[in-house]
């Protein structure tokens, strides 16, 4: 499937298994949500995948820690003192909102690896955010959701890698509330994919159910 990003055209490119090792790689390494989200992901149950220039090789596309624009150019042509950006960025974005439109309970739950919940960075977020222990998660839900909104959760949860989970659930977060381990695993029980940082920050790989 061709899409364009703010960089041109990309294409949804299989990854196949290679691509669901990497994503269950990083998430045994990550917080409570990557965990609950690593005994949930596998080959046999759903498929890795990434928007990618076309005509990329499959050595290029399965080094996932390795940037994929082109050598000698950061991130959108500037200077390397430029933050990294992902082209892919507004595609990923467009999958959540299809996903959290599609009927039902559906949340978009992001990991924040480097904040905590005193930081005032997250007490004045314009992003809604619920707390286990020390750990925060930045959540989108229907019917609410829109592609600014998902844009802002993406960005606050800027660590490497990034992690975000797409789930059906009954279990609603407020915002600003401290919930447990097993509040995190009700809401990620009907998980239906997982979005990891790539590329050098560049890109992401998802697995998706199928």
């Amino acid at each position: 499937m061709n899409r364009m990003s703010e960089e041109g055209p990309l294409v949804k490119y299989a990854l196949g298994q290679e691509g669901t090792a990497y994503i269950e790689r990083n998430l045994t390494h990550g917080m409570t949500l990557s965990r609950i989200a690593e005994r949930r992901v596998r080959t046999s149950s759903g498929d890795a995948w990434s928007y990618l220039p076309p005509g990329m090789s499959r050595s290029t596309a399965l080094s996932f820690r390795d940037p994929i624009l082109p050598s000698g150019r950061n991130a959108g042509g500037y200077d390397l003192i430029e933050p990294v950006v992902a082209p892919s960025k507004p595609l990923v974005v467009e999958f959540v909102l299809q996903y959290l439109n599609g009927g039902g309970r559906r949340l978009f739950l992001v990991e924040d690896a480097v904040a905590r919940p005193s930081d005032p960075a997250i007490t004045s977020s314009r992003v809604p955010c619920f707390f286990v222990g020390d750990e925060v998660y930045e959540f989108i839900s229907r019917p609410s959701a829109t592609t600014a909104g998902i844009s802002r959760a993406v960005d606050q949860a800027h660590s490497f890698p990034f992690v975000g989970v797409l789930t059906c659930t009954d279990f609603r977060p407020t915002r600003g509330s401290c919930l447990s381990a097993a509040d995190l695993r009700a809401m990620a029980e009907r998980m239906a994919a997982v979005v990891v940082g790539a590329y050098d920050g560049e890109g992401y790989v998802i697995w998706e159910r199928t």
